[in-house]
């Protein structure tokens, strides 16, 4: 499953025609399209400007997925499509693939993990509540208002290597370009954006093929009953655990030693839910780097 993000509709509308989206009828504040390729559901939606407005689309998207549409989001990957702005004005016109997201107004950074490689340049990006000026002292090299909002909500959902963020530069901080530059400068790059998420579903049918003809993913997954079954973990929880097993097989994570630590430490069997809450926060923290 792809969830195509953006925050405009000209940002959306090249990729609407090329995947021939069709919108649907949705009780959510946010517009979303659906459709498929290969079997693969790909929707899009279209969260509007802003880091708030961002968090709560991406909320929004994997409560209707799981309450309306009885899916399993954690095989979902989101990819964020949209225009920035950038301090070189030669950027214009280009694009990049996010590799460190720094949220301006906390100040946290996060990696994205780029467990598939692609041939797009690489870039840091900066996210924040206000639009970047020209004299905005300290920004990187790219600047929005929604990468930031996305990575943290999306975190609670799905893992650091299923979070992609593509970004195309549409001014150097000026706020004066209009709708018709912005969907022209991103339907430029249409073609570069639509084969990164064809490759990406194909990445994904080429992971599950080595998952399963692994017998090492059998012992990930008798750890995964092991810690499920020791956390107390509800319905919910066990999807995350399995959604991190999963992430951390794939990129060669040693959650077995890990896990023999919290024994050793008396943290696990735990006497309850809550108690199992707070391991799988440290677990978490172990393997994406970052909480819950």
């Amino acid at each position: 499953m792809i969830c195509i993000m953006t925050a405009l509709f000209q940002e959306a509308k090249p990729f609407i025609k090329y995947f021939d989206l069709k919108k649907i009828n949705v009780n959510l504040p946010f517009p979303i399209y659906t459709g498929a390729k290969e079997d693969n559901e790909i929707y899009l939606i279209i969260s509007g400007v802003g880091m708030i407005k961002a968090s709560a689309a991406v909320g929004a998207f994997f409560s209707w997925i799981k309450f309306e549409q009885k899916a399993f989001y954690e095989d979902c990957d989101i990819v964020n499509i949209g225009s920035c702005g950038s301090v070189n004005e030669s950027d214009i016109g280009n694009i990049f693939r996010i590799n460190k997201i720094l949220n301006k107004d906390s100040g946290k950074s996060f990696y994205p993990d780029l467990l598939m490689v692609s041939e797009l340049k690489e870039a840091v990006i900066e996210s924040g509540s206000r639009i970047y000026q020209k004299n905005t002292a300290g920004c990187e090299l790219l600047f929005d208002m929604e990468a930031a909002s996305i990575y943290e909500a999306g975190n609670f959902f799905v893992g650091p290597d299923r979070m992609h963020f593509l970004k195309v530069v549409s001014d150097a901080g000026n706020s004066n370009i209009d709708a018709t530059f912005l969907e022209n400068v991103m339907d430029k790059n249409k073609e570069t954006i639509s084969c990164f998420i064809e490759n990406l579903i194909e990445f994904r049918k080429s992971q599950k093929e080595t998952i399963f003809d692994d017998n090492k993913y059998t012992e990930y997954m008798d750890l995964f009953e092991k810690i499920a079954l020791q956390l107390h973990a509800s319905v919910t929880m066990k999807a995350k655990i399995k959604q991190l097993m999963n992430y951390a097989f794939l990129a060669g994570i040693d959650v077995k030693t890990k896990y023999e630590t919290f024994e050793e430490r008396g943290v696990v069997p735990c006497r309850d839910k809550k108690a199992g809450k707070k391991v799988l926060d440290e677990l978490q923290n172990f393997i994406c780097g970052t909480g819950i």
